[in-house]
């Protein structure tokens, strides 16, 4: 049952939350938003470090710049929601819904995101550091410049993902669906893909381990790439 949040209720949650994270949690009293109705709230800024919002409606809400390290947002509704520049490390987003969700330059390090629905989201420069993404939903999502240094993409969906400039060294994409994704000037030393790489739509300039030449060569266009693309 999702509960509706007046603005002084809120106010106060916040105000006894931010006196929790302060003292250590040894005063006032951590932000319990369990399926709450924050649809379309301007929480920009706002400190919810470790506040449970596991199943909250947050659609469309402005969380830009706000604090959301290590918050259960497990199964939140955040489609729509502004989170640029949020701080969303180590955060619970497992099947959450993030779809046409802003979260460009997001910190999502160490973030698990699995099964979560992110079309259509911006992640254009976020950081997703060791982020696990296995099972999550990228179609056409702008991954464009973000960092995904040792993040698990395991058969997660990324048809007519735009990862152009992204760093994907050390990344899991075994299983994963790259049907149409752009891959130009983007970093895979030692990432971890095998058959999946031949649906991949561009890869000029992208730079691989040596030990991608088996999967990188089988590319029905590597003829057109192959003067460009780096091996190291």
């Amino acid at each position: 049952t999702v509960t509706k949040m007046n603005a002084d209720k809120l106010k106060k949650i916040l105000a006894d939350h931010k006196v929790w994270v302060e003292s250590g949690e040894q005063r006032g009293k951590r932000a319990d938003l369990l399926h709450a109705d924050l649809r379309n709230a301007d929480l920009r800024g706002a400190d919810l470090d470790g506040a449970n919002l596991s199943g909250a409606n947050l659609r469309w809400a402005d969380l830009s710049d706000a604090n959301l390290s290590d918050a259960n947002l497990s199964g939140a509704d955040l489609s729509g929601a502004h989170l640029h520049g949020a701080h969303l490390t180590g955060a619970d987003l497992i099947r959450a819904d993030l779809s046409d969700a802003n979260l460009s330059d997001a910190n999502l390090d160490g973030a698990n995101l699995s099964g979560a629905n992110l079309r259509w989201a911006d992640l254009s420069g976020a950081t997703l550091d060791g982020a696990n993404l296995s099972d999550a939903n990228l179609r056409y999502a702008n991954l464009s410049d973000a960092n995904l240094l040792g993040a698990n993409l395991s058969y997660a969906d990324l048809n007519g993902a735009n990862l152009t400039y992204a760093n994907l060294s050390g990344a899991d994409l075994i299983g994963a669906h790259l049907c149409g994704v752009g891959l130009i000037r983007a970093n895979l030393t030692g990432a971890h893909f095998e058959l999946e790489f031949k649906s991949v739509r561009h890869f000029s300039n992208t730079i691989f381990s040596e030990t991608a030449i088996p999967w990188v060569i089988l590319h029905p266009k590597w003829s057109e790439y192959a003067d460009s693309v780096k091996f190291v």
